[in-house]
């Protein structure tokens, strides 16, 4: 039997030193950063990337400790807003990786978003479904008020009940849905279940809002889960949030540089050849705004 290959999810096989660089973050970037990291390490022998997952990769476990330095254990962050939070606290944390604009309310002081992709929030579902794929945005405003019970109500054949599983509410959120006219939550939304693609893997009835490059990693692996073909989307940018130090004009620490650049566009490794096909090969689109950096 042939096995099938899986995402690179995994905490680091070391543990970080006062000269690596300590990252957290949100699921829709966890793997990406893995690669990442296992490729930059390879090639560079100072300031290592530690990139912890947002779940325990071992045993799927949230908020478990982890040791992020000799003697320092933290909750593990499972999103970005929990990364914010930990940097917030002072904790020894380079950067966070997120889908999370430098719009958000609860960013960090003094860090700088630097962008290294984009991506689109789409909806997904199993590749066996009830779900049309190519709902309008009165269809899938009905679903996400609650107006719509089943899916013949919105397009399909089935008189299934029609099975809303919803991401935590945020601003990537916020934003796909203000295109529709939504304004949520509602009481038909099942939370908390942020491209976590078991909620729809074998069920029929099931849709979610999701990462497109979530959903074309895992469909690359074999998973069966398919993303929409409707014309409705947020585009949005994927970041690096890196702690600020105090030097002008860039205020990016110098053992960041070689990782996310000084300050000019694509001056980092990250936007670099090697590392713009590990983006690719996660699902996201390279930008030319890669290395554009925003100050707060």
């Amino acid at each position: 039997m042939v096995a099938t290959p899986t995402p690179a999810v995994a905490d680091p096989e070391f543990l970080p030193l006062a000269d690596d660089l300590v990252a957290v973050g949100d699921s829709t970037t966890q793997y990406v950063l893995n690669d990442f990291a296992a490729a930059y390490n390879r090639s560079h022998t100072g300031g290592r990337i530690a990139s912890f997952d947002a779940v325990n990769p071992a045993t799927g476990q949230r908020k478990d400790q982890i040791t992020i330095r000799p003697g320092v254990t933290m909750v593990r962050p499972e999103s970005a807003y929990a990364a914010f939070d930990r940097m917030k606290e002072g904790k020894p944390i380079d950067f966070a990786h997120t889908d999370a604009g430098p719009w958000t309310s609860t960013r960090p002081n003094m860090t700088t978003f630097v962008v290294f992709a984009k991506d689109q929030m789409r909806y997904a579902s199993a590749r066996v479904t009830n779900v049309p794929q190519n709902l309008t945005k009165d269809q899938l405003k009905a679903i996400y008020t609650c107006q719509a019970k089943t899916w013949n109500q919105v397009g399909g054949t089935s008189t299934s009940k029609i099975q809303l599983k919803m991401p935590v509410w945020n601003d990537t959120l916020r934003n796909y849905m203000a295109q529709l006219g939504v304004s949520g939550p509602y009481t038909c939304w099942s939370g908390d279940q942020w491209n976590d693609i078991s909620t729809v893997l074998g069920n029929p009835d099931a849709i979610v809002p999701m990462s497109r490059a979530v959903a074309r990693l895992m469909r690359s692996y074999g998973d069966p889960i398919q993303i929409d073909t409707s014309d409705v989307a947020v585009d949005y940018y994927v970041y690096n949030v890196v702690r600020n130090d105090d030097t002008p004009p860039d205020y990016i620490p110098d053992r960041m540089i070689p990782f996310v650049g000084d300050g000019s566009d694509n001056t980092g490794w990250i936007c670099g050849t090697e590392a713009q096909a590990i983006v690719r090969a996660n699902g996201f689109d390279s930008t030319e705004d890669c290395g554009m950096q925003e100050w707060y």
